[in-house]
């Protein structure tokens, strides 16, 4: 089992390109779009969701393209040609606005606040909305029952499911019985579910049991994001007294990587600010409760205190924190909550800040990590292994339950002349970013070797 990433090095990218034409050769690839066209109708983009795009982007745009594109189907996957695969991607974008075509309300009411007016926080205008919801539910009806008719995924194909999207329900991958020449690849994210299942929602560890029987039930191999979650899934195949099957290790680049910048005169009011930035969907394993508690502290002392702005939607057993949130006057004025921004707009906001802050109790992988350290701004994230891999040591790690240590690196990185932000500043030039390029050369030269 490879477990850990290919080399960047000349010679190994060289070895990568090769092997890439032999599994260009050798196997068509078949990309699952079925979560793709569920998150049209969401306008909070996940990690999950910018991941599953990074691949479509990329199989859309190989040379030769992805062989297909399929969609669950009640006893057999409808099968989606190229090109209506890449009018799935440019209805995602534009729903999701990934590409810059106006200005949305989050932004708006972004600027407004470190203005000091006080717009509701969570309203999202009408105006920002590019498909009506009718229209939306008929373009996504369209990718769901409008196929290929008598089409059927290629002989020898890699069927490649990238989100585990409904993998509860065992009846959409009972096909893959009669088709034997098929290598079902699937990429699993974490298992957190079952490893710390008082962080979701009640019955959601049984729920997910399920998607992971079916992943090594049907899985002849497994791509995921580090080393941790690798030697979890070979723990998971060892005590079913399953036979392991190849797992490779490629971390995640930056889905900020390729995105634009904004002009100054709309990201200008970010400059002079002190701000920190927390990105995560609001639940209780992201621990945002401490970074509120943090902030409770720094206005009570009554000095200058930084603004917080939190991206990312609000998920599950949270209300006293969507409460505080929500009512508490003193945080009012210094913790701003957006639900999701454009990637343009996503990677300025995290330019201009004084540090990403990420301090859950525990990950798969730490996509917001890699963006920031990727965009040289210091990270101060929890010690926790998966942070310490993904990091390559360049965050600052501080145990997610010690939050006076947090609070002394807050007050800290606040300073304008600020030590420990020069020291972090440095660490983050010898961050060395996972690229998109590379990342993908590697996953077809294991590919090649199936």
């Amino acid at each position: 089992m490879s477990l850990a990433p290919r080399s960047s090095t000349i010679l190994d990218a060289a070895r990568s390109e090769v092997l890439s034409a032999r599994a260009l050769s050798r196997r068509p690839i078949v990309l699952d779009v079925t979560h793709l066209v569920t998150r049209l109708s969401r306008r909070a983009t996940t990690g999950i969701d910018r991941v599953d795009l990074a691949y479509a982007r990329y199989l859309v745009g190989r040379d030769p393209p992805v062989a297909a594109a399929t969609h669950y189907g009640l006893f057999r996957p409808h099968v989606l040609s190229a090109a209506r695969m890449r009018s799935l991607i440019e209805h995602f974008e534009r729903q999701q606005l990934e590409e810059e075509c106006g200005e949305r309300s989050e932004w708006q009411s972004l600027r407004a606040r470190f203005s000091g007016q006080n717009p509701p926080l969570r309203t999202i205008a009408a105006s920002s909305q590019p498909y009506s919801w009718a229209r939306l539910f008929a373009v996504q009806s369209g990718f769901r029952v409008l196929h290929k008719l008598g089409a059927s995924i290629p002989r020898n194909s890699i069927y490649l499911n990238i989100a585990q999207h409904a993998f509860e329900h065992h009846r959409f991958f009972s096909w893959l019985r009669r088709r034997p020449d098929v290598v079902p690849v699937f990429l699993a994210h974490d298992l957190l579910p079952l490893d710390v299942p008082e962080f979701f929602p009640p019955g959601y560890e049984r729920r997910f049991g399920r998607r992971v029987e079916t992943m090594v039930r049907w899985a002849r191999a497994v791509i995921t994001t580090s080393a941790q979650v690798a030697q979890r899934i070979e723990t998971e195949y060892r005590d079913r007294r399953l036979a392991p099957v190849p797992i490779h290790v490629e971390p995640l680049a930056s889905p900020l990587e390729q995105s634009g910048e904004i002009n100054q005169r709309k990201a200008g009011f970010l400059n002079g600010v002190s701000y920190f930035v927390a990105i995560s969907t609001i639940e209780p394993r992201k621990n945002h409760s401490l970074l509120i508690q943090i902030w409770r502290t720094l206005i009570q002392r009554g000095i200058a205190t930084p603004k917080l702005v939190i991206v990312g939607k609000r998920g599950w057993e949270s209300e006293q924190t969507f409460r505080e949130l929500d009512l508490a006057p003193d945080l009012r004025q210094h913790v701003i909550e957006v639900s999701s921004l454009p990637s343009a707009h996503l990677r300025s906001l995290i330019k201009n800040a004084q540090a990403l802050l990420m301090a859950s109790f525990a990950e798969g992988y730490g996509l917001p990590i890699v963006e920031a350290l990727s965009l040289e701004i210091p990270v101060v994230c929890s010690d926790i292994p998966v942070f310490r891999e993904v990091s390559q040591g360049k965050a600052l790690l501080i145990p997610p339950l010690d939050g006076l240590s947090w609070l002394k690196a807050i007050e800290s990185l606040t300073l304008e002349d600020s030590v420990l932000r020069a020291q972090l500043r440095a660490r983050t030039l010898e961050f060395k970013p996972p690229t998109w390029r590379a990342y993908f050369q590697n996953i077809e030269a294991f590919f090649g070797d199936l």
